[in-house]
């Protein structure tokens, strides 16, 4: 009689052995293959975004597709066809929103789980699907579930800061204060890698981190037929009299405590590169370094570019000033009869969209 009763007890106990067991073993596995079709996409995506100039926002070598299945691969996803499969889209064909458009990657990922306890239900393996698509966008290229909205020309990243009124001159786009936009818009060019190198600064971009290690002050001609990143340290780019800089097809990255000072009638003029992962940056500044950037008397900096200090805060004064075509700092200043104007558009200047969205 007891071994009767053990053995309907059993009965019924297995059933819910196999629900906690094999269940919780496939939640897992859920959010293991949630995270990898992620990381896939996200590297795909990532690939995209670094040579978009130079593949028009598509995989004709394979690259990115390689990098997603890479990262699959690493994550125990070897797309062998039995235990897992993993198909990479660039662009999307499983997409409600981004089917087709350029600069998206869509990764499906399947996990077969062999089954145990579970096995009183039936044979064969469950299958377990995650899916993700990520962008790696270089232009402007409003979500289609957002309204369009005008590009960002200014993007101020202290809550406190108050844009200048009269003395900023904005065309082609809008005045962001971080923080307090609806909805929240935060550092778009936070994934930029800091600082650059020869490794992550994209295919023939030539880094030169020497040059300039003390800083730069005196008559500088920076162009270069190569696209060129140039470290500056010290004091950064300190101009006085009548000393330019003037540089096409370059990037400065300053690093540090090095910021920006103009005075007298010195001037800065610089056309960022076309190419590589910084392409469309004029100025970059270490985003630990909050140095402040003053021009002052008759200095000018023209940037086609955009310039990106993302911890310090800029001051126009005297009669000096900015053009540029994006600014993105902590906060911006005019004092005196000083001014920035600011005109966005072409591939300088463009806000980058990178991340996920599905």
């Amino acid at each position: 009689m007891v071994t009767a009763q053990v053995v309907v007890s059993l009965l019924a106990l297995m059933p819910m052995l196999a629900v906690v067991a094999d269940g919780g073993l496939l939640l897992v596995e859920r959010r293991h293959a949630q995270a990898t079709a992620d990381a896939a996409a996200l590297a795909a995506a990532s690939d995209i975004y670094a040579k978009w100039y130079t593949n028009s926002s598509s995989d004709p070598d394979g690259t990115a597709s390689a990098s997603a299945m890479g990262v699959a691969s690493a994550n125990g996803y070897t797309n062998d066809g039995t235990t897992s499969t993993v198909k990479v889209n660039i662009p999307p064909s499983s997409s409600v929103n981004f089917n087709g458009k350029a600069g998206y990657a869509e990764v499906i990922l399947t996990w077969n789980q062999q089954r145990f306890f579970s096995g009183v239900f039936g044979s064969g393996a469950i299958p377990v699907s995650a899916r993700a698509v990520a962008q790696g966008v270089v232009q402007q290229q409003p979500q289609p579930s957002q309204p369009p909205q005008q590009p960002v020309a200014v993007l101020l990243l202290n809550p406190n800061a108050i844009p200048p009124s009269s003395a900023l001159n904005v065309t082609g786009g809008q005045v962001v204060v971080g923080s307090t936009a609806s909805p929240q818009l935060p550092d778009f060019l936070s994934y930029l890698p800091s600082p650059p190198s020869a490794s992550n600064a994209g295919s023939g971009v030539t880094v030169d981190s020497t040059t300039y290690a003390n800083g730069m002050s005196g008559t500088v001609n920076l162009t270069s037929n190569a696209p060129t990143i140039y470290i500056v340290g010290g004091n950064g780019i300190d101009l006085k009299g009548i000393d330019t800089v003037t540089g096409t097809n370059v990037m400065i990255y300053l690093t540090g405590s090095a910021g920006v000072n103009l005075t007298d009638n010195s001037s800065v003029s610089l056309t960022p590169m076309s190419t590589g992962t910084y392409a469309g940056l004029s100025i970059f500044q270490d985003r630990n370094d909050s140095t402040g950037w003053a021009v002052q008397g008759n200095g000018t900096l023209n940037a086609t570019g955009t310039i990106y200090a993302p911890a310090a805060s800029i001051v126009a004064s005297g009669s000096g000033g900015y053009v540029g075509s994006q600014i993105i700092a902590q906060s911006l200043t005019t004092q005196g009869s000083g001014t920035v104007n600011v005109n966005f558009g072409g591939p300088s200047g463009t806000l980058r969209n990178f991340g996920l969205v599905e």
